[in-house]
């Protein structure tokens, strides 16, 4: 058994209004699976696999055969979330309840799926549908066969609300995303429709945002709205229509164009593997960024590896990456370059700007050399090999160094659960032993923190700050650091500010990706004919001690790193973490 059992439940998804409140199917400890298998033929291996499946990863989860079982037992038994495997079958009735109302249909052994029509017999299909007897949502597994069905979950393609193989080999048919309701929206609109949607996005905007033209005049606005009907008239296709992945292009350079990092497009953007990305061409290299600079961290040439693009194809490499970084919302250039990098595979795809089968490329070696270097594109599957792994957040954590004297605390988010006192109390109880250990040195690491609520930064500080009245027990009065990096957005950049006004200690690292004086808490808006969801800042926000340019760059650390002064730490898993403990130690 491989492991793509496990990463296939967490795959499928619901967009649900807004991004953060996605439904992910990934929890059915304490529910139930069942099967409805009704052909002899491979019955016993198929039921194997599936209490394979539910040893390995869903210990102690019931599997219930629902093939002869009548409604009434299936109520009182089927409850909570379910995992269902069963047969593309007319005779499948858990099947078809849990499809309900989704445009699937079998007749004839052939399977319709809104305009796909195929022989069910060779196909593999999974969705998240409707629980048969519940209020909830059920995942279901269904094949052709009782032979494909004991290989449901050998194939993946990342997160979307269906996916459909067909044959042995598994040959991605069709996937794709629909909301709670279960409502696909179609591919394309008529020119029609996708202009009342230009014209509802910008009245969204005029209508919520309170200061829309902070940073634009009124006659670049207006050019801005010229420029938008026109190039959706200029995509529209031979049918007389507009794609919805084409009308989301032009309107997320419209919601860029404001500067507002919280005022941007969400859209459900494809699952991209060798079936959507065709045609399309990707550089042979991974690029990180800083400062706005662009460098290689992993290519196919490793003579590339760690030098800085200046140019592609005769052009600054941001010129050449302008159709994806001006669609990408921030308020600095540095914020929109670190942004772009962190989904790059999407802007490659996107744009298709590296389209030419070979670039011509102009880099920077760290000692400061400059040389020219042709490049030849690759296909999506080679890119992804280059990638590098991203590591999963840790969450709140406390880690001592110096048998105690330098004390780590990594908030990766500012969030309140539903428990305000629990949230509060893992920082009560990191404090405490922060104490306890006697540290002289902390370091408040908010590196890669997006934001949340900024009340939990405000309680943070209670514990650094020496001006507040009113101390709490376990108040740290040693020196204070604070790593910030590109990452650092919203309610973070709250965070940092307050940290850097009120003299709380140093910082160190790099400029934080959202401004102290910045737009923000943003309302959620659903375009009627497409979709496409509209994000919109609803008020403005302020450093605590306000300060020129506080609205043109992000938080800067009193301790600038770079990758020059990075090299000496280049061997340690963390290098801006290493030199930060060595600078420490120093002073």
């Amino acid at each position: 058994m491989r492991a793509a059992p496990l990463a296939f439940l967490v795959s499928i998804v619901l967009p649900a209004v807004a991004a953060s409140q996605n439904l992910i199917i990934n929890n059915l400890r304490g529910q139930t699976i069942a099967y409805e298998i009704p052909e002899s033929e491979g019955r016993a291996v198929a039921i194997h696999y599936i209490e394979q499946i539910r040893d390995r990863f869903l210990p102690r989860v019931e599997i219930v055969d629902a093939t002869r079982m009548d409604d009434a037992s299936l109520r009182a038994k089927l409850k909570g979330t379910l995992m269902l495997y069963t047969i593309l079958s007319e005779n499948s009735r858990l099947l078809r309840l849990a499809a309900q109302p989704l445009p699937f249909r079998i007749e004839g052994g052939t399977m319709h799926w809104a305009d796909l029509s195929a022989p069910a017999r060779d196909l593999r299909v999974m969705f998240v549908g409707r629980h048969p007897y519940g209020d909830g949502y059920s995942v279901v597994y269904a094949a052709g066969s009782n032979a494909l069905l004991a290989r449901a979950n050998d194939v993946f393609h990342g997160a979307c609300s269906f996916h459909i193989f067909e044959g042995a080999e598994g040959r991605l048919l069709r996937e794709g995303f629909y909301d709670k309701t279960f409502s696909l929206k179609p591919d394309r609109l008529s020119l029609e429709d996708a202009n009342a949607d230009v014209r509802e996005f910008f009245l969204t905007l005029e209508k919520n945002h309170p200061h829309l033209l902070a940073k634009v005049t009124k006659k670049d606005y207006e050019d801005l709205k010229q420029r938008t009907a026109r190039e959706v008239k200029a995509r529209m296709g031979p049918d007389g229509k507009i794609g919805i992945e084409d009308l989301a292009y032009s309107l997320s350079f419209a919601a860029a164009f404001f500067q507002d990092g919280h005022t941007t497009i969400r859209w459900g953007q494809p699952v991209l593997n060798q079936n959507t990305t065709r045609g399309k061409r990707f550089p042979p290299f991974w690029l990180d960024s800083e400062n706005g600079r662009l460098f290689v961290v992993s290519s196919n040439d490793p003579a590339l590896n760690g030098t800085e693009i200046l140019e592609v194809n005769g052009r600054p490499a941001a010129d050449f990456l302008k159709p994806a970084l001006d669609r990408i919302s921030a308020e600095t250039r540095t914020y929109r370059t670190a942004i772009f990098v962190l989904n790059q595979a999407f802007w490659y795809y996107l744009t298709n700007v590296f389209s030419d089968e070979t670039d011509s490329l102009k880099v920077r070696a760290i000692g400061g050399q400059t040389r020219e270097q042709v490049v030849r594109t690759v296909d999506f599957a080679d890119f992804q090999k280059l990638a590098r792994p991203r590591k999963p957040s840790p969450g709140t954590q406390l880690d001592f160094f110096d048998d105690g004297r330098i004390a780590r605390l990594v908030i990766p988010a500012l969030v309140y659960g539903a428990d305000r006192k629990k949230s509060e109390e893992v920082f009560d109880k990191a404090f405490d032993q922060i104490k306890e250990r006697q540290s002289s040195d902390l370091i408040i690491d908010i590196r890669g923190n997006s934001g949340g609520d900024s009340r939990m930064g405000d309680y943070v500080l209670r514990f650094v700050h020496a001006g507040l009245a009113g101390k709490p027990e376990s108040f740290f009065a040693g020196n204070t650091y604070m790593l910030t990096d590109h990452y650092v957005f919203s309610s973070a950049v709250m965070f940092a500010d307050a940290f850097r006004d009120y003299r709380a200690g140093t910082l160190i690292g790099y400029e934080t990706g959202g401004t102290p004086s910045h737009y923000g808490y943003p309302r959620s808006f659903r375009l009627k004919n497409s979709g496409i969801e509209l994000g919109v800042s609803r008020t403005h926000f302020n450093a605590p001690k306000p300060r020129p340019g506080d609205d043109r760059h992000g938080v800067l650390p009193d301790v600038p790193v770079t990758r020059e002064l990075l090299v000496p730490y280049q061997g340690e898993a963390d290098p801006v973490l290493s030199f930060t403990l060595a600078y420490i130690r120093k002073k």
